[in-house]
């Protein structure tokens, strides 16, 4: 028997996969400056927009992402809501850190950059420790999900 806490996880996925997309909510938090959409049904944690350049068109990318404030800076996971694949924005950021973010009001530019080892598993476990269904995301994958640390651009 399944638990309640799996029928949100899919839930989330199902929204994810066939409801988000369809949504005019890229929009709608872009012109409202983040005051609405920046947070997804269930989701304690905010959902602003990330927009990064495409990798091979250069051309703007915006995608509403889970982000955590840990240790004064954002961290997101490339979870691609449990699947195999890793999501193409996260692909888009290793080919170029360089990204910016709209949290509330004010858009941010930040330098993306992949925390790994010891880091990588202090941030993973504050981030599953606020939003515990990480956990069932990350046993719906066979793959190490990424961990991504957003540092303010130095100009």
């Amino acid at each position: 028997m399944s638990s309640p806490a799996s029928h949100q996880v899919e839930l989330q996925f199902f929204f994810s996969r066939h409801v988000t997309p369809r949504l005019p909510h890229r929009a709608l938090c872009r012109l409202t400056r983040g005051r609405v959409g920046a947070r997804f049904p269930g989701a304690r944690p905010r959902v602003p927009p990330l927009n990064v350049s495409g990798r091979h068109s250069g051309k703007a990318r915006t995608t509403p992402l889970m982000y955590f404030e840990l240790e004064a800076r954002l961290v997101m996971a490339a979870t691609n809501s449990g699947y195999d694949r890793e999501p193409q924005w996260c692909r888009n950021l290793r080919a170029n850190p360089e990204a910016e973010v709209q949290v509330r009001p004010t858009k941010r530019g930040v330098r993306a950059r992949e925390a790994d080892g010891d880091e990588r598993q202090r941030l993973w476990a504050a981030m599953t420790q606020m939003h515990p269904l990480l956990t069932l995301v990350e046993a719906r994958t066979q793959r190490r999900i990424p961990v991504w640390v957003l540092e303010p651009k130095q100009d």
